[in-house]
């Protein structure tokens, strides 16, 4: 069990916002097939793969680092706020399989 997510491969919840409203959260485990200055890549081992922008704020391992402290082949868990067709990538954690 990696940081306390289980065995989760993949999923959205929707949460209030502060201030009201909601937001849909989506959360991914898997390895990092692509990494730029403003994405990250990310499969599953069922096959699902996603696309996610990314930028300095992108929280890695609890440090504000951003997608280039993200590694190719790397198993991960990406956290990330979905606006229509967008993914955003706000936070990722190294797992331990």
């Amino acid at each position: 069990m990696a940081n306390g997510f289980g065995s989760f491969l993949h999923g959205e919840c929707v949460t209030a916002k502060e201030g009201g409203g909601t937001q849909t959260n989506v959360f991914q485990r898997g390895t990092v097939t692509e990494v730029t200055s403003n994405s990250v890549t990310v499969r599953s081992s069922d096959g699902f793969t996603q696309h996610y922008t990314a930028n300095s704020d992108l929280l890695v391992n609890g440090d504000k680092k951003g997608p280039s402290a993200i590694s190719k082949n790397k198993e991960i868990v990406i956290i990330a706020l979905k606006e229509g067709s967008t993914f955003t990538a706000q936070r990722t954690f190294e797992t331990d399989h």
